[in-house]
């Protein structure tokens, strides 16, 4: 997995590529440790995401449950399809804004 994570001022701009696993989940919840998300957005882009498990959920998961926190406050853009069926099953697509 490679993220890259860009502050573009009114959001953080992470973008994941890969497989965002167990293996590779507590790489990208450590690097989103470093920031701070109070008052900006945080987008995702999905776009080179092959594959993501429970453990990348729980990072998702995770950034929702911040105090400031809310279902728009974090959006996941270009979507593979087989990515979105993930989200659809677990829930996920009812919690977090999906752009495609």
């Amino acid at each position: 997995m490679k993220t890259f994570i860009e502050d573009k001022g009114y959001a953080y701009y992470v973008t994941v590529s890969g497989r965002l696993d167990t293996n590779t989940a507590p790489e990208l919840d450590k690097k989103l440790d470093n920031y701070d998300f109070k008052s900006k957005q945080i987008i995702f882009d999905f776009s080179n995401l092959d594959y993501i498990s429970s453990a990348g959920l729980r990072v998702l998961l995770k950034l929702l449950r911040l105090p400031q926190a809310h279902h728009r406050a974090i959006v996941l853009r270009n979507v593979k399809p087989e990515i979105v069926k993930i989200l659809e099953t677990t829930g996920f697509d009812n919690l977090i804004e999906i752009e495609n």
